[in-house]
Protein backbone atom coordinates (compact mmCIF):
# COMPACT_ATOMS: atom_id res chain seq x y z
CA UNK A 1 0.00 0.00 0.00
CA UNK A 2 1.45 3.32 -1.00
CA UNK A 3 0.99 6.81 0.41
CA UNK A 4 -1.62 7.73 -2.24
CA UNK A 5 -3.77 4.72 -1.26
CA UNK A 6 -3.55 5.63 2.43
CA UNK A 7 -4.63 9.20 1.65
CA UNK A 8 -7.63 7.90 -0.33
CA UNK A 9 -8.70 5.70 2.60
CA UNK A 10 -8.44 8.62 5.02
CA UNK A 11 -10.30 11.02 2.68
CA UNK A 12 -13.34 8.77 2.36
CA UNK A 13 -13.72 8.10 6.11
CA UNK A 14 -16.83 9.47 7.83
CA UNK A 15 -17.28 10.21 11.52
CA UNK A 16 -20.47 11.07 13.44
CA UNK A 17 -22.90 11.60 10.57
CA UNK A 18 -26.63 10.98 10.28
CA UNK A 19 -29.17 10.77 7.49
CA UNK A 20 -32.80 9.87 6.95
CA UNK A 21 -33.56 7.22 4.31
CA UNK A 22 -36.98 6.35 2.86
CA UNK A 23 -37.28 3.02 1.09
CA UNK A 24 -41.04 2.72 0.85
CA UNK A 25 -43.55 3.35 3.63
CA UNK A 26 -41.77 4.87 6.63
CA UNK A 27 -38.09 5.59 7.03
CA UNK A 28 -34.89 4.70 8.82
CA UNK A 29 -32.44 7.10 10.44
CA UNK A 30 -28.81 6.09 10.05
CA UNK A 31 -26.32 7.31 12.68
CA UNK A 32 -22.77 6.59 11.56
CA UNK A 33 -20.11 6.58 14.26
CA UNK A 34 -17.39 5.53 11.82
CA UNK A 35 -17.41 4.50 8.17
CA UNK A 36 -14.59 3.36 5.99
CA UNK A 37 -15.63 1.33 2.98
CA UNK A 38 -12.05 0.08 2.75
CA UNK A 39 -11.94 -1.06 6.40
CA UNK A 40 -15.18 -1.36 8.43
CA UNK A 41 -18.11 0.69 9.74
CA UNK A 42 -20.04 1.12 12.98
CA UNK A 43 -23.61 2.28 12.37
CA UNK A 44 -26.80 2.61 14.42
CA UNK A 45 -30.20 2.44 12.72
CA UNK A 46 -33.46 3.76 14.17
CA UNK A 47 -36.30 2.02 12.33
CA UNK A 48 -39.65 3.62 11.67
CA UNK A 49 -40.65 1.50 8.70
CA UNK A 50 -44.00 0.10 7.70
CA UNK A 51 -42.88 -1.68 4.53
CA UNK A 52 -39.94 -1.36 2.15
CA UNK A 53 -40.78 -1.56 -1.55
CA UNK A 54 -37.63 -3.46 -2.49
CA UNK A 55 -35.37 -6.28 -1.44
CA UNK A 56 -31.65 -5.63 -1.13
CA UNK A 57 -28.30 -7.29 -0.58
CA UNK A 58 -25.32 -5.47 0.91
CA UNK A 59 -21.87 -4.52 -0.31
CA UNK A 60 -20.40 -6.02 2.87
CA UNK A 61 -20.71 -8.80 5.40
CA UNK A 62 -22.02 -7.52 8.73
CA UNK A 63 -23.06 -8.35 12.25
CA UNK A 64 -26.31 -6.79 13.42
CA UNK A 65 -27.47 -6.46 17.01
CA UNK A 66 -31.05 -5.59 17.89
CA UNK A 67 -30.86 -3.15 20.81
CA UNK A 68 -34.52 -2.17 21.21
CA UNK A 69 -37.87 -3.11 19.66
CA UNK A 70 -38.44 -5.64 16.90
CA UNK A 71 -39.08 -5.75 13.17
CA UNK A 72 -40.37 -8.06 10.49
CA UNK A 73 -38.44 -8.89 7.38
CA UNK A 74 -38.89 -10.86 4.19
CA UNK A 75 -35.93 -12.89 2.97
CA UNK A 76 -35.37 -14.42 -0.46
CA UNK A 77 -34.17 -18.02 0.03
CA UNK A 78 -33.99 -20.44 -2.90
CA UNK A 79 -36.13 -18.08 -5.01
CA UNK A 80 -38.92 -17.99 -2.41
CA UNK A 81 -39.90 -15.25 0.01
CA UNK A 82 -39.81 -16.24 3.68
CA UNK A 83 -41.27 -14.09 6.47
CA UNK A 84 -39.14 -13.68 9.60
CA UNK A 85 -39.42 -11.79 12.87
CA UNK A 86 -36.29 -10.17 14.29
CA UNK A 87 -36.94 -9.90 18.01
CA UNK A 88 -33.99 -11.31 19.97
CA UNK A 89 -32.29 -8.44 21.76
CA UNK A 90 -28.48 -8.29 21.76
CA UNK A 91 -28.10 -11.58 19.85
CA UNK A 92 -25.58 -11.13 17.00
CA UNK A 93 -26.96 -11.87 13.54
CA UNK A 94 -24.52 -12.48 10.70
CA UNK A 95 -25.67 -10.83 7.46
CA UNK A 96 -23.75 -12.16 4.48
CA UNK A 97 -23.25 -9.92 1.46
CA UNK A 98 -25.72 -12.00 -0.54
CA UNK A 99 -28.42 -12.00 2.19
CA UNK A 100 -31.34 -10.57 0.25
CA UNK A 101 -34.06 -9.08 2.44
CA UNK A 102 -36.67 -6.39 2.84
CA UNK A 103 -37.59 -4.77 6.15
CA UNK A 104 -41.30 -4.69 6.85
CA UNK A 105 -43.05 -3.33 9.90
CA UNK A 106 -40.78 -2.13 12.70
CA UNK A 107 -42.00 -1.20 16.15
CA UNK A 108 -41.50 2.58 16.34
CA UNK A 109 -38.05 3.57 17.61
CA UNK A 110 -36.55 0.11 17.02
CA UNK A 111 -32.77 0.41 17.26
CA UNK A 112 -30.03 -1.77 15.79
CA UNK A 113 -26.24 -1.65 15.83
CA UNK A 114 -24.51 -2.87 12.68
CA UNK A 115 -20.80 -3.53 12.35
CA UNK A 116 -19.81 -4.01 8.73
CA UNK A 117 -16.75 -5.37 7.06
CA UNK A 118 -14.98 -3.98 4.04
CA UNK A 119 -17.21 -3.07 1.10
CA UNK A 120 -17.14 -4.95 -2.17
CA UNK A 121 -17.73 -2.99 -5.36
CA UNK A 122 -21.44 -3.77 -5.88
CA UNK A 123 -24.74 -4.81 -4.31
CA UNK A 124 -28.26 -5.40 -5.63
CA UNK A 125 -31.87 -4.48 -5.15
CA UNK A 126 -34.89 -6.42 -6.37
CA UNK A 127 -38.17 -4.62 -7.11
CA UNK A 128 -41.05 -7.17 -7.02
CA UNK A 129 -43.54 -4.83 -8.71
CA UNK A 130 -41.41 -4.58 -11.88
CA UNK A 131 -39.50 -7.87 -11.42
CA UNK A 132 -36.22 -5.96 -11.90
CA UNK A 133 -32.83 -6.52 -10.32
CA UNK A 134 -30.65 -3.42 -10.17
CA UNK A 135 -26.93 -3.54 -9.47
CA UNK A 136 -25.30 -0.52 -7.82
CA UNK A 137 -21.74 0.58 -7.16
CA UNK A 138 -20.45 2.93 -4.46
CA UNK A 139 -22.35 6.21 -4.33
CA UNK A 140 -25.52 4.31 -5.29
CA UNK A 141 -24.58 4.52 -8.97
CA UNK A 142 -26.76 2.23 -11.08
CA UNK A 143 -24.53 0.03 -13.25
CA UNK A 144 -26.84 -2.75 -14.43
CA UNK A 145 -30.53 -3.58 -14.65
CA UNK A 146 -32.10 -6.92 -15.54
CA UNK A 147 -35.56 -8.47 -15.47
CA UNK A 148 -36.19 -11.72 -13.63
CA UNK A 149 -39.23 -13.63 -12.50
CA UNK A 150 -37.27 -15.82 -10.10
CA UNK A 151 -39.25 -15.16 -6.94
CA UNK A 152 -42.23 -17.41 -6.30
Amino acid sequence: MNFKNILEIIKQMKFFTSKEVSLGKGSVTQYTLFESKYLFSIIFYRWNTVDQVRFHTHAFNAYAFLLRGYYEEKVIVNNKVIDKAVNQLFKPRFLAKNYCHSIGYAKPQTLTLVITGRWQDTWQEYFPDTKKWVTYSWGRNKIKESKSDLIK
